[in-house]
């Protein structure tokens, strides 16, 4: 069973997609079938100058851009911040730009696994209408969960429980 969220939505499905047999059931949250719209286009191809503040300024990069993602001024948004610059800001700016490039629709409804869709109610980084979306097109049940982009960590007990329901419910599936 793969779980991906946010940008681990199409890595996901890009496995099930062409490796098939390795995937028997998928849960995606946060996630949806395109990163194709104006907005997340600017964002992702707008990556080198991310990539440039994220070199100089690191920490306080990725606190901002989190802030600005929905996450509380925090502890754990701080944390986050600090794990998110031990990575490559190169490497980073490389994922964003594919991810804009990233275009699941015309295949995903092919996928054979079950799946199910945990959607973020008040995401201002992936929206609830893209996201449901994608559940749509997989033929997928949906599991609500109130919060924004950062409601994995803002939430974690309720997203756990969010996320533990549509495990069940996958793996359930799965073994029919």
């Amino acid at each position: 069973l793969l779980a991906g969220y946010s940008m681990g939505g199409p890595i996901s499905c890009l496995l099930a997609h062409r490796h098939p047999d390795l995937v028997r059931g998928l849960v995606l949250c946060a996630t949806a079938a395109h990163w194709q719209t104006r907005r997340m286009r600017r964002l992702w191809r707008g990556m080198a100058a991310v990539r440039l503040t994220l070199g100089m300024f690191p920490n306080a990069a990725w606190r901002r851009g989190l802030r600005a993602a929905g996450f509380p001024n925090s502890p754990i948004t701080s944390w986050t911040a600090s794990e998110l610059t031990r990575g490559s800001a190169r490497d980073l700016a490389e994922a964003g730009r594919e991810l804009s490039r990233y275009d699941g629709r015309p295949w995903l409804a092919e996928l054979k696994p079950p799946a199910a869709v945990v959607v973020t109610t008040g995401d201002r980084a992936v929206s609830p209408r893209m996201q449901r979306g994608l559940a749509e097109i997989l033929g997928a049940p949906l599991v609500e969960q109130p919060g924004d982009h950062g409601a994995v960590i803002e939430k974690r007990d309720e997203f756990e429980r969010a996320l533990l329901a549509a495990l069940t419910d996958v793996s359930g599936r799965a073994r029919r």
